[in-house]
């Protein structure tokens, strides 16, 4: 099947440039007629030339058939462009549509997923897909006009020939039908030989610190050439496989090429062809058989687009986070109280994480919710997002189960001050605003200022408009985490959420980044996830986790005095504090 369920499907893309595309097939067909009329308008005028010996008429006939071929090349030129062009517009809205669709799928995908089949959908599967929709879809309906009005053309001039051409054209779709499993099959491993070298490309390049503190570059680059050399041995034996296959195919249908032509030539001689009709046929040969053979070649381009659209409808297929058919609510903050009821959760069956886990944080408050390492901390804050949903129980703001709201307006009631500052690839002004993209200058300055952000941005070259580069590599980590709270107080939200911000941070920065993170949490109800005992000491309340329950609750002194697993976490916490001050 020439154009199978998965590519079918993502025809859609040529709808919004269905007039591009109208326009490219007249002229790709007015190409075809123009080019096509050379041979039926050469046979009349050699075989009248024959007879009249008229010079006059000789070049006459020339200027003619000489304008219908340029006018053929001029339309063909104007397909191409056309073409080109909506081929990179089909390219574009296919590459957006996946990022956007990528962008809605939860986060458990991208945990199972590698980094580099996302990237391979979006660069080589796509540029495949880009050639067969556009590209060879149109060129191949005026090529299949070619090639039909060829075959009108040579069985008008002689059916006989015509015949014997036919007989063996019949080959070439049972070629087809018998070679398609096997060749997409070579394809699809090609293209997930390139997605696994993708993947440990993108893994080198993100911790290539990493890479140069262990010293690991010939590690790296020795692992890359194996890769790629696998990319390119699978690559070798779909192009092999292909190769051979067409190549037989053609090579049958060429010797039976010269073998109608040398019976042709017999039936000249014999008188029983006139030279003019016998050139024509020739001539429609010469022409059709370049179309020809783009016909028979996009049966191995669809068998590598087939593969292509099955890796990125893999993708496309998966169900996004909030499904259209879901009745869910937007989210109105009027107190900010959060409360935990009775949540279960297990990454995998069988091995929960949070039991019967119950906690409510009041409107206004900072919770510190302390535990071992394990104990389910960061899950909490996961939940509350939405990354996850919990296997029983529930969650609530403002006694409204956040099962019932939309997504999206549950993380603009938050804002999140993560562990590791995430940063993007630009300055420093542009990341403060990804809190809040509608926030001008001034109030970027203003909360960079309170965010301790411009002690350090007004040392550099261009301020807030530095460039910081990707992640942020270009700024110390306490400098990131300053700009990841300005952010985050940008964002004004109601809730806030802090995940051990101040723990890879030394004695200077942490005084700068408590005092940035006092003025965040002003007025908002907070849960920190957090060791340090400074942070822990300055909340309203704290919360002991223990093996996936809330075990004591209270303020510091309370809990110092009734808890014995708090004390002894807090005196441990003490004493390797005292242990790295020395």
């Amino acid at each position: 099947m020439l154009w199978p369920n998965s590519v079918a499907r993502l025809l859609v893309f040529l709808r919004p440039h269905q007039l591009v595309v109208w326009l490219a097939l007249c002229f790709g067909v007015a190409a075809s007629i123009a080019a096509l009329s050379v041979p039926w308008i050469g046979r009349w005028a050699l075989d009248r030339i024959v007879t009249t010996r008229d010079p006059d008429e000789v070049d006459y006939a020339f200027l003619v058939l000489g304008f219908l071929w340029l006018l053929a090349i001029g339309l063909s030129f104007v397909r191409d462009l056309l073409t080109t062009q909506v081929s990179h517009l089909v390219a574009r809205d296919l590459r957006h549509h996946i990022v956007v669709h990528a962008l809605r799928l939860p986060v458990p995908y991208f945990e199972q997923t590698r980094l580099g089949d996302v990237i391979s959908r979006l660069t080589t599967d796509t540029e495949q897909l880009r050639r067969v929709l556009a590209e060879d879809l149109i060129r191949g309906v005026s090529h299949i006009t070619m090639v039909a009005g060829g075959a009108a053309l040579l069985c008008m001039l002689d059916w006989r020939l015509t015949a014997a051409l036919f007989a063996v054209g019949v080959m070439l779709p049972l070629a087809h039908r018998l070679l398609s499993p096997r060749l997409r099959s070579f394809n699809r491993i090609s293209l997930d030989a390139l997605s696994d070298a993708l993947t440990r490309v993108s893994d080198a390049l993100t911790n290539v610190r990493l890479v140069k503190a262990f010293a690991r570059e010939r590690h790296e680059a020795a692992t890359t050439e194996s890769t790629l050399s696998q990319v390119f041995h699978a690559a070798v034996r779909a192009g092999r496989f292909e190769s051979f296959a067409w190549s037989t195919v053609y090579g049958a249908f060429g010797v039976v090429a010269l073998g109608v032509i040398w019976y042709g030539v017999q039936d000249v001689i014999a008188g029983q062809l006139s030279l003019g009709t016998m050139l024509a046929y020739f001539y429609t040969l010469a022409i059709i058989a370049g179309p020809v053979a783009s016909v028979a070649s996009v049966a191995g381009k669809a068998q590598r687009a087939r593969a292509a659209a099955d890796r990125i409808y893999a993708l496309l297929d998966e169900p996004p986070e909030d499904s259209p058919s879901e009745r869910a609510r937007d989210l109105h903050v009027t107190r900010g109280e959060v409360e935990f009821a009775g949540v279960v959760f297990a990454y995998r069956e069988g091995e929960p994480v949070l039991r019967d886990f119950t906690m409510k944080l009041p409107p206004g408050t900072t919770t510190a919710l302390v535990g071992a390492t394990g104990a389910g901390k960061t899950t909490v804050i996961s939940l509350l997002e939405r990354f996850y949903e919990p296997t029983s129980g529930s969650i609530c703001i403002d006694n409204v189960p956040i099962a019932s709201i939309t997504r999206r307006s549950l993380r603009e009631a938050i804002a999140l001050v993560p562990q590791e500052a995430l940063l993007f690839d630009g300055t420093i002004r542009e990341n403060i605003r990804y809190g809040r993209l509608d926030a001008t200058d001034e109030e970027v300055e203003r909360i960079a200022a309170a965010a301790h952000v411009h002690d350090f941005a007004n040392r550099l070259e261009h301020g807030l408009d530095t460039w910081i580069g990707e992640r942020g590599t270009r700024l110390s980590g306490g400098q990131r985490q300053l700009v990841a709270i300005a952010r985050a107080i940008l964002r004004d939200a109601p809730i806030l959420l802090l995940d051990e911000p101040t723990s890879s941070l030394d004695a200077e920065f942490e005084a700068v980044v408590h005092d940035a993170l006092r003025r965040l949490m002003a007025g908002r109800t907070t849960l920190i996830i957090t060791h340090q005992l400074r942070t822990v000491q300055t909340a309203d309340r704290i919360a002991l986790l223990d093996h996936g329950r809330i075990i004591a609750l209270g303020a510091h002194d309370e809990l110092n005095r009734t808890s014995d697993q708090y004390r002894h976490l807090f005196r441990a916490q003490l004493s390797a504090e005292a242990a790295v001050s020395q």
